[in-house]
Formats: structure tokens, C-alpha cells, sequence
């Protein structure tokens, strides 16, 4: 896709306008760009894992609390509980 300002018709344009023709095709190549696509799907993937370790945690924070307070228990009387 070529261009949408040459050179020549650049050189037409005051030099105040030039810095938003530059933003325009920056923006214009950026939405058109798919590169970006795989790192938003990565970053999709890091967000689903990282809410299921945060519930696996939750989960089994009883289970963990357990077990240390029966082990406390354990070496606090010598018995088990």
C-alpha cells in the first residue's frame, strides 16, 4: 500500500502540519500492523493461567492452614491429632 504523502507533496505542506502527517501514518501502519497480534494472544494466555494459579491457591489455602496447624499440633504435644 503505498504511501498517502510523497516527498513532493510533503514539501507542499507547511512545516507546522508536518508533524501531524507524520502521526497520521504512524497510526494508519500501527492499526494495519498484525504483528502484534500473537503478543496480545500471549498476553491472554498469561492472564487465564495467572487466574487459575490465584484460585488453586485459594483453594487449597484450607488445606495448607490445615496441615500446619496439625503439624504445630504434632510437635507441640508429641501426638498426633
Amino acid at each position: 500500500m503505498p504511501e498517502p504523502w510523497t516527498q513532493t507533496a510533503m514539501a507542499m505542506v507547511p512545516w507546522y502540519c508536518l508533524g501531524v502527517i507524520e502521526m497520521t501514518n504512524f497510526l494508519k501502519s500501527f492499526v494495519n500492523d498484525e504483528s502484534g497480534a500473537s503478543a496480545a494472544e500471549y498476553a491472554l494466555i498469561l492472564v487465564v493461567v495467572g487466574v487459575a494459579i490465584v484460585g488453586a491457591a485459594a483453594a487449597l489455602s484450607g488445606a495448607i492452614s490445615g496441615a500446619m496447624y496439625d503439624t504445630a499440633t504434632i510437635i507441640e504435644t508429641g501426638e498426633a491429632p
